[in-house]
Order: C-alpha cells, then sequence, then structure tokens
C-alpha cells in the first residue's frame, strides 16, 4: 500500500494487520481450550493454554519446510470435514440415520426457513437474516492469506495465478453447501442449540452439524466433528466485508440491547484505522500516488532473475 497508494494507508493497514494478528492468538487459544472441554473439565485450562502455546511456538521457530507441513496437513483436515459434513446431510435426509427419518427439506416448511428476532413480522424476518449473514460472513476467509504465501511459494508466476483463481471457487463451493446443509439439518428453533449458546456450551457443542447427529442418535460423528473444528475455532473473526464491518454489532443499537463491550468489540477499530492514517498522513505530510507514477516495474529485474536460476525441488 505504501508503495502503490499512500505511505500513510500503509502504516494505518499495518497497525490494522498488527493488532488483528495480536488479539488472534489468544482467541484461537481461547477456541482450542473450548473444543477440548467439550469432552471433558477434567483437564486445566492452564494446562490447555500452556500446550497451545508451545505448540504455536514449535511451529513457528521451525523451518518453513515444517511450517508449510504442518499448514497442508491441517488444512487438509478441514477440506475432508468440509466434504465429509456434505456427505453426511445427503445421506442423513433420504433416511440414513438410526431413526430411518427421511425428512429431507422438512425444516424449510416447518418451522420455516425465515426465523423472527427482536421483532415480528417481515422487520424481525429481516433481522434475522442479518444475523445470520454476519456470522457467515465472519466465516469467510482465505482469499487475502493466498497473497501472503507469494514470498514463499516456488515460481510464484505460474503458481499464484493458479492458486488464485482456485481458491474462490472453493470457498464459495463450501461455504454455500456448508450453509445448505445447516439448513436442511436443524430447524432454527432447535431447543438444543438455543440452549447451547444461551449456556455458551464448549467446542462443537453449538454446532448445527453436532446438534443434529445427537438428534439422529448418531454417537461417534459428533467427537470426531469437534476434534476436526478445534484448530478452526478462530476463523470466525476473519471478515473483511465493508458493509459486515458497520452492522455487526448492530443489536445494540435496539432498544434495550444497549452494551458497552460488545459497542466497542464491535466499532472500535472502525474509529482507530482512519485515527492512524490521517495522524501519519499530517504527521509524515505523504501524499497519495497518482496511477501514472505509479512504478509497478521495480524490481521486476530481481524478480526475472530469481525465475530463470530457480531449481525446482521435488517433495520428499
Amino acid at each position: 500500500m505504501c508503495r502503490f497508494v499512500d505511505e500513510a494507508l500503509g502504516f494505518a493497514a499495518g497497525w490494522n494487520f498488527f493488532i488483528f494478528e495480536a488479539v488472534l492468538v489468544p482467541f484461537e487459544v481461547t477456541a482450542c481450550n473450548l473444543a477440548i472441554h467439550y469432552w471433558s473439565d477434567i483437564i486445566p485450562t492452564a494446562v490447555v493454554i500452556a500446550i497451545v502455546l508451545v505448540l504455536y511456538a514449535l511451529i513457528n521457530v521451525l523451518t518453513i519446510k515444517w511450517y508449510g507441513e504442518t499448514e497442508f496437513w491441517a488444512a487438509l483436515g478441514k477440506v475432508l470435514l468440509a466434504i465429509g459434513l456434505i456427505i453426511f446431510t445427503f445421506i442423513v435426509m433420504v433416511g440414513g440415520n438410526p431413526q430411518h427419518d427421511r425428512f429431507g427439506f422438512r425444516y424449510w416448511h416447518t418451522p420455516g426457513a425465515f426465523a423472527e428476532l427482536y421483532s415480528e413480522g417481515s422487520l424481525g424476518r429481516w433481522l434475522g437474516f442479518l444475523s445470520c449473514l454476519i456470522q457467515a460472513a465472519f466465516l469467510i476467509a482465505g482469499p487475502d492469506y493466498v497473497s501472503m504465501t507469494a514470498g514463499e511459494a516456488e515460481s510464484p508466476r505460474k503458481t499464484m495465478p493458479r492458486a488464485f483463481n482456485a481458491v474462490f471457487y472453493r470457498l464459495t463451493a463450501f461455504f454455500v453447501l456448508g450453509a445448505l446443509c445447516v439448513g436442511i439439518l436443524v430447524p432454527y428453533d432447535d431447543p438444543e442449540m438455543a440452549a447451547a449458546f444461551k449456556t455458551g456450551e464448549p467446542g462443537a457443542a453449538a454446532s448445527p452439524y453436532v446438534v443434529a447427529m445427537n438428534r439422529l442418535g448418531i454417537k461417534i460423528l459428533p467427537h470426531i466433528v469437534n476434534a476436526m473444528l478445534m484448530p478452526f475455532g478462530a476463523w470466525y473473526g476473519l471478515s473483511g466485508a465493508f458493509v459486515m464491518m458497520f452492522v455487526q454489532g448492530y443489536t445494540v443499537f435496539l432498544s434495550g440491547f444497549w452494551d458497552v463491550p460488545n459497542f466497542l468489540f464491535s466499532y472500535t477499530m472502525i474509529s482507530v484505522f482512519p485515527a492512524l492514517y490521517i495522524g501519519w498522513k499530517l504527521f509524515q505530510k505523504t501524499t497519495i500516488h497518482k496511477p501514472h507514477n505509479v512504478n509497478l516495474r521495480e524490481d521486476l529485474d530481481v524478480i526475472d532473475e530469481y525465475e530463470r536460476n530457480v531449481v525446482s525441488q521435488t517433495p520428499e
């Protein structure tokens, strides 16, 4: 951003990303602790936190080979989980469950596809849809991280375009099909799911997939889902959607729902980011680069030289 737009924008974006990454680690540690306590409360929280922090440190101090290997297998597990849950949904909806209940799209009619939230009628259904949209937007993450891997990629001119083209199709397929599966498996007024959210059940206990498995009498799969979800609990906070940034905490503006911590959590960075940008611009007197003055060929000779001399390594 400093090179192509404005140094002040790069400064603000850099601090924004630093704050995000700084709070992401404790958020992920908390997610792992909740997932583990889905099975048992015997393990002390301090032990879980210590183990996760040690594993984080080991992964990051090792060479890029082992870091990449860890990321590969973790991502593969997530993909297999998504595919498995889609297949699971199809099987159980046509009667492949212990109760032999062919429920199909029953819950789209009873109680219905749109729940009323905070109000009645059309406004209530809109608020219910908006609440689901906010949660769904938080799930979508990944495209921005592809660009961050370019510095470690071999022959980025060849590999990165393929990666960028593939990631959007894969994310769209998994998230759209995943949302469809959730709507098929569990009605919005399911008492077990409502109770899990109300009481803050740990791990995957509030997952609609686990709720459906418990209702259908499936014993083993809930534990498998919880184990696979464990490394990815923090991805719920990775939305960059502009609209979601403003509406994610809209409930604090409804009558009777004002909450200071929720307001600060939802809207602090909206004021911090422009403050950093304007402050740095005034302090350093930076200017926005005009498009025709941006140098798109800087360091291009270094990249060309690298690609001419790079030797592809066969994975061990």
